[in-house]
């Protein structure tokens, strides 16, 4: 991102995550410094990207980290994650994510979550 491009200042980042090897993608968001989010994938990979995690070690050579998009508000963040994941197809095998956005954004989590604490 270029000095002064105002890009600094929105908070939210949203990423993709690619296994070089196989071209499957992972796209996330985090409202935080995105090298801690990459330091936790790294550590702990989303469930279908483990299995490639541990085939195509280490990380850092077989899987690229890019920042695609930043947005001021998470709602604008979470609205361009969900569009990508639609775009790339990264639902299911072709791809790592598991939902079309966050699981803790979906209403059936919070039905859930709302339904165990009974």
């Amino acid at each position: 991102m270029a000095p002064g491009s105002g890009d600094e200042a929105k908070r939210f980042c949203v990423y993709c995550i690619t296994c070089l090897p196989n071209g499957r993608k992972y796209f996330g968001l985090t409202g935080g410094d995105p090298r801690v989010r990459l330091a936790r994938h790294r550590k702990s990979p989303p469930k279908r990207m483990r299995a490639d995690a541990q085939q195509h070690a280490p990380f850092d050579r077989h899987f690229s980290f890019e920042i695609v998009d930043r947005a001021q508000y998470r709602a604008s963040a979470e609205y361009r994650e969900a569009q990508l994941i639609s775009q790339h197809g990264t639902l299911g095998p072709r791809g790592y994510n598991t939902a079309p956005c966050a699981p803790a954004r979906l209403p059936r989590f919070w039905a859930a979550k709302a339904g165990g604490m009974k």
